[in-house]
């Protein structure tokens, strides 16, 4: 059966509340890790940084900048190459002067392919953590929020 463009716009649309909506519970969830949000969906160099959040002051300043996909597929090698390049912009657009690495977490509802994974533990100039489908419904049950289906 083919589908109108109207069905496809609204499917697309339906993705794209999906993925605000798991933008938004991350948020909180960080901002009771005692994060500090500064930015949800914000632009940089044409690029969507899902969420930029800091923690501390002065010299003990940490930065986090995190993706997020609610999806029903594996994240793979080009998804997380996409966060390290975001990582380099905020770092040289935004913290050039800060001392302290920046932080990238990955979270989505599905999980990482092999390629994903091993190039999170290969980069040496941040730090980046993946966070799967099993320990984010963890994460949005010690936090009082309910798993997206």
């Amino acid at each position: 059966m083919r589908r109108s463009k109207e069905d496809l716009a609204s499917e697309s649309q339906i993705g794209f509340y999906k993925g605000v909506a798991l933008e938004l519970a991350v948020a909180l969830i960080l901002s009771f890790e005692g994060y500090r949000i500064r930015g949800l969906g914000q632009k940089l160099d044409s690029e969507e940084i899902d969420i930029i959040c800091e923690k501390g002051i002065g010299p003990s300043l940490r930065v986090l900048v995190c993706e997020c996909k609610n999806v029903h597929r594996l994240i793979e090698y080009n998804d997380v190459d996409k966060l390290i390049e975001r990582l380099r912009k905020v770092k040289d657009s935004l913290y050039s002067n800060l001392t302290a690495p920046i932080e990238g977490r990955f979270y989505t509802t599905s999980n990482f392919d092999q390629m994903a994974k091993d190039l999170a533990l290969s980069v040496r100039k941040f730090t980046v953590k993946l966070i799967n489908g099993k320990k984010l419904k963890r994460l949005f049950a010690e936090s009082g929020l309910k798993f997206p289906d």
